[in-house]
């Protein structure tokens, strides 16, 4: 039997956020962690997971956690800083 083309979707890279950016970004919002997640589509397992950085982000999640904090991934992720 030939070989069967594998149907699993590439592996996405994780992005290296800051977990501490993360959390401070949420604080700066006022969100609780359960608000953040169901805002972010995300379980507030995986948040809270982020958060300690015991996790990785997915570009994904990472978008879908800025996009419901209103800042940008460069705000999440460690690196140099530009002047607004």
């Amino acid at each position: 039997m030939p070989n069967a083309p594998s149907r699993r979707r590439a592996a996405r890279s994780p992005l290296d956020h800051s977990p501490r950016r993360l959390r401070a970004q949420r604080v700066i919002a006022g969100l609780r962690l359960s608000e953040l997640a169901r805002r972010a589509e995300i379980s507030k397992g995986t948040l809270s997971e982020l958060e300690s950085g015991t996790r990785n982000a997915s570009p994904e999640t990472l978008d879908k956690i800025a996009t419901a904090l209103g800042c940008t991934i460069a705000d999440l992720t460690p690196g140099r800083r530009t002047a607004a």
